[in-house]
């Protein structure tokens, strides 16, 4: 039996299904889990159906139908109620998803992941993992394009996936050309104006605007020994403290000074000479993110988080986290050292 005919057998067999993706959630994962919310919800209208994001509400989704349904939580391994399936979208390691994936791993339903990136999987019931496909909500529409119906809500949902993961199409291959004519389709039938579009969705906080200078000022500009010269930049914890900025906040910030909303911000991989770099995101639990980004024969960042064994994702966007192991409270110069540390011993692989 073929994927989607499993996934629809899965779906009518459920009496449950929650609905999640990653935390720190781009446009790909917002995409991907309304898209798969209204396809279930057009095809089986009775099914019991939650969609559960671990994380704070991000307003600039607003606009999104279905966007109000999705329930933000501490955790949502903690939050999975009577569910006996559950569909995991844009990451196929448990640990994106939850603070506690060892509770994940105890669920006893099923279990389903649609993802497109390239690290190793964890162990799904059924999953279709595609890393040549551009974004998840790319391979969910070729998936079930045809057995429902793109209505303008579906075609918008999808269509904002498409549009993050490709980079407003900057990061296209040849073998991406597909991606066109999806895009026509979605398009025209969401009678989609893409300028007028994105004014719904992409804007920042005065707020934000504010951590992004604050990272614009800590930019270092380094070389190490045998690695490409890369850029990076952090906000100090204190400052966060004290303007009581959330995490969603600060990972908004990181995402524009990476390039992640395609039509501002960037400061990654677009200083000359510097062909890769990352951000580090202080969490309020004592724990740093690494979002990283580099250019094409630059350094791989996804082996670069994978052999760090703190993260993963693209050979061009990845991340992963330093824990702070429940006592101590990371600071950037401990990140910094940990990570310089490794490029010391160990050599970049380009690609």
């Amino acid at each position: 039996m073929d994927f989607k005919s499993e996934f629809f057998n899965l779906i009518e067999k459920a009496n449950s299904i929650v609905i999640t993706s990653h935390t720190s959630p781009d446009d790909d994962s917002i995409g991907s889990i309304l898209s798969v919310f209204q396809i279930i919800k057009q095809k089986y209208p009775q099914k019991k159906l939650r969609a559960v994001q671990t994380g704070e509400k991000i307003d600039r989704y607003n606009y999104f139908e279905n966007y109000q349904s999705v329930e933000f939580v501490l955790d949502m391994a903690d939050s999975l109620g009577d569910a006996d399936l559950l569909i995991f979208l844009d990451g196929l390691k448990q640990s994106r998803f939850s603070k506690n994936p060892d509770k994940l791993s105890k669920f006893t339903g099923k279990t389903v992941c649609i993802d497109h990136h390239s690290s190793s999987p964890d162990n799904f019931d059924l999953s279709l993992i595609d890393a040549l496909s551009m974004s998840t909500c790319g391979l969910i529409y070729r998936l079930f394009n045809k057995d429902i119906e793109i209505t303008k809500p579906l075609a918008e949902s999808l269509f904002l996936g498409i549009l993050g993961d490709s980079g407003n199409y900057g990061f296209i291959r040849p073998s991406d050309i597909e991606i066109f004519d999806i895009s026509k389709d979605l398009v025209t039938k969401g009678q989609i104006n893409i300028q007028e579009f994105q004014s719904k969705y992409n804007f920042i906080s005065e707020r934000i605007f504010a951590l992004f200078q604050e990272l614009i000022k800590n930019t270092q500009f380094v070389q190490i020994e045998n690695w490409p010269k890369f850029n990076y930049s952090f906000i100090e914890r204190e400052y966060l403290e004290k303007e009581k900025f959330s995490d969603s906040e600060a990972n908004i910030a990181s995402a524009l000074y990476v390039g992640d909303f395609p039509t501002m911000g960037n400061f990654v991989r677009t200083v000359k000479d510097y062909s890769w770099g990352f951000t580090l995101t202080l969490k309020q639990n004592g724990s740093c993110s690494i979002s990283l980004r580099s250019l094409p024969s630059s350094v791989n960042v996804r082996l670069l988080m994978e052999q760090m064994q703190i993260g993963g994702g693209h050979d061009r966007a990845a991340g992963g986290t330093f824990l702070s192991n429940g006592q101590a409270i990371l600071q950037p110069n401990e990140c910094l050292e940990k990570l310089f540390k490794w490029m010391k011993e160990n050599q970049p692989v380009l690609s």
